[in-house]
């Protein structure tokens, strides 16, 4: 080893309160205890997902709870009249929808309300 020792890098600050997970980045092998979030949180569909055994193993091994909550009718209907008008309702499952809806329920929880929010898809080409 080397003298003196060196220091560990001490883990990075949570830059978020909520990482709202989908099974993509899980079965792929992501490192979501990483992401920077003080607190990761999913719906119950996305762990029927998970049926990889080595993708079972990370989110047994996670050093973190992966909370399970459901989303609000609210934040369904939402994002339903959202992704309707982006054209994109056909090709989101029920799962997307559903993850989607709970980003948007904690996001309307930790800032109290969806002013912020946009409730109309920019116009094509416009940028953001």
């Amino acid at each position: 080893g080397t003298w003196p020792p060196r220091p560990r890098p001490t883990p990075p600050r949570p830059t978020m309160r909520f990482l709202v997970v989908d099974s993509g980045p899980i079965i792929r092998g992501a490192r979501i205890e990483q992401m920077g979030a003080e607190r990761l949180v999913t719906i119950p569909e996305v762990l029927s997902e998970i049926r990889d055994e080595q993708a079972r193993a990370r989110l047994a091994a996670l050093p973190c709870e992966l909370e399970v909550r459901e989303p609000s009718e609210e934040a369904l209907l939402a994002i339903k009249r959202f992704a309707k008008l982006t054209g994109d309702l056909p090709v989101l499952s029920s799962v997307d929808l559903r993850v989607l809806a709970l980003a948007w329920m904690l996001e309307k929880q930790e800032c109290d309300g969806t002013e912020h929010l946009r409730t109309e898809p920019l116009p094509r080409g416009a940028a953001a």
